[in-house]
């Protein structure tokens, strides 16, 4: 598995995506007082809602466990996935699970675990993705993951001379070549 790490061995990439799909509009955000759609009674909203058409893929935001994924009364068939660092996220009124996902699998970031729905209580196609940290609802859009783990220590004496030398091929590169685009100019 490769990544991406700065001069100094620090991890460029968080451990959460921002998004678990390719959307076209939030049509409910994260509120503890919304007026519920269909019920028309205010009452919290833990989640942000993407519309997106019917059989949208979904996919797991980050590394971690299925701890459900079954009906769930009004939030529909719902995938529920545990992550490190105490963190769970939620997937709701999907159509669909995708093949093999069930309780007790590993996913990765980015793996199709679902695809969107109107299942349970829902007005249109969309995705209602919530994130709970310590069992208590946090603000998907105001979410700002920690990045992944840097490089580990026995790696990075080795990382920085190989990255050193990209960086003097570099700028020798950019030498050479501002030379050649000062002849042409002439």
């Amino acid at each position: 598995e490769s990544d991406h790490f700065d001069f100094e061995g620090n991890s460029l990439r968080k451990t959460f995506r921002k998004s678990p799909i390719k959307y076209s509009r939030i049509t409910s955000r994260f509120s503890y007082n919304r007026l519920h759609p269909i019920r028309k009674v205010y009452r919290p909203h833990y989640g942000v809602d993407y519309a997106a058409r019917v059989g949208t893929p979904v996919q797991a935001t980050a590394n971690g466990t299925v701890i459900f994924a079954g009906r769930n009364g009004a939030s529909g068939r719902m995938i529920g996935i545990r992550h490190k660092n105490r963190y769970e996220t939620q997937y709701l009124h999907l159509r669909g699970f995708a093949r093999g996902i069930k309780k007790g699998v590993k996913v990765i970031e980015g793996q199709e675990i679902g695809y969107v729905g109107t299942s349970g209580e829902s007005t249109g196609p969309h995705l209602d993705y919530r994130i709970k940290k310590d069992g208590k609802y946090i603000n998907p859009l105001a979410f700002n993951p920690e990045p992944v783990s840097p490089l580990r220590v026995e790696f990075l004496e080795e990382f920085k001379s190989i990255a050193e030398k990209y960086i003097i091929c570099f700028d020798a590169f950019l030498m050479v070549s501002s030379c050649f685009s000062d002849s042409l100019t002439l």
